[in-house]
């Protein structure tokens, strides 16, 4: 089992928008993309040999540090985190409470669409 992972994901952040109340239950707005974000977690976590999932067990303190590269700058570094942490749940840690340290970063890409990322380290504390 790894102490660390790192997993950069490429194309421009995402904000955890507000879910919805309508009359058949609750909307997600963004389940589409955190569908796929999880799917990219996994395939990364394969690609450096990690195979059993949740990767780090619920009874870890964890550091989660996430650099957030943008094309504006007018994203709420808070509901960036806020996606990010329900994406890692269940994949990367069993559950949110265990993530003890958060260390987060927004900074602009200077070549747009291109060159925006979201970079995440989480490790065990």
């Amino acid at each position: 089992m790894p102490t660390a992972i790192d997993i950069t994901a490429a194309g421009d952040p995402q904000v955890q928008p507000r879910l919805r109340y309508v009359r058949r239950g609750i909307y997600d707005p963004r389940r589409h993309f955190k569908a796929e974000f999880r799917r990219r977690i996994f395939s990364a976590c394969r690609q450096i040999g990690v195979n059993h999932f949740p990767i780090f067990p619920a009874t870890n303190h964890l550091r989660v540090s996430v650099t957030f590269n943008v094309v504006r700058m007018n994203k709420d570094i808070d509901n960036l985190l806020k996606l990010i942490l329900d994406v890692l749940h269940g994949a990367v840690y069993a559950n949110d409470a265990d993530v003890t340290i958060l260390v987060a970063k927004k900074t602009q890409s200077n070549t747009g669409d291109e060159g925006a990322y979201t970079q995440l380290r989480v490790e065990k504390v």
